[in-house]
Formats: C-alpha cells, structure tokens, sequence
C-alpha cells in the first residue's frame, strides 16, 4: 500500500494499519464476513434525525446558552445509513494517541501538543 510508506512507520505498524485498512474495505464492499472482534455491524437502515421542538420558555437563554435549544436541530428527518462498523468500546486516549501517532492526525485540544494527560489514559 503506497501510502503507508509515506507514513514512516515500522514494518510491524504498516501490517496493523494495512490490516485495519483492507478490513474496513472488505466490509464497505458488503462482504459477508464476521466483524473483527471489537467491532460490531450496524446494519443498514433508517432512523430519526434532528427535532421539531421548539425551546418556547427560553431555557437554554436562562443557562447562559447563545441559541435556544434544539435551534440547530431541525427540521426532524428521516435519514438512511449504510451498514458500518463501529468499536464496542470507547476510544481511549492511549489509544486515540496511537491512532495520532501513526496517522499525523491533529491532537485534540485539550492535549498539550500531542501528550494527554496521563491520569486520563484509561479514559
């Protein structure tokens, strides 16, 4: 994969992410196969999204808010998804930060440069 050896990394990590990449492939072309196993299948569908309600006693103003609530919600729609994979865990920030490292992403933030706190590594 071309792309990877732009990335400068490691044999071992240009297998992780590859592997991570084809995967994602396989399953964006429908293919039948199991998810891996900290991932699961949301299936294609519709659902409901956004809202009609209107914040008509002005709640959000009395909180401090700038907008009333549910301003940038609407109008409420039905949107269909393709099936996607999805972690069944949270993301964690040791984690995210190895997914910064090898990707170049920006950090988010609240993290000093590209170091999280690390009270918060579990998080």
């Amino acid at each position: 994969m071309f792309f990877l050896g732009k990335l400068g990394l490691s044999k071992r990590r240009k297998a992780v992410v590859g592997a991570a990449f084809f995967t994602a492939i396989i399953f964006a072309g429908g293919c039948s196969s199991k998810p891996p196993q900290d991932m699961i299948e949301i299936q294609k569908g519709e659902f409901t999204m956004g809202s009609n309600q209107v914040d008509k006693e002005a709640k959000a103003m009395q909180y401090g808010s700038r907008k009333p609530w549910f301003a940038n919600e609407r109008p409420e729609r039905k949107v269909t998804l393709s099936a996607f994979l999805i972690d069944k865990t949270e993301v964690t920030n040791r984690q995210y930060k190895e997914f910064v490292d090898i990707a170049g992403h920006k950090p988010p933030i609240n993290w000093n440069g590209t170091v999280f706190p690390q009270a918060l590594a579990e998080h």
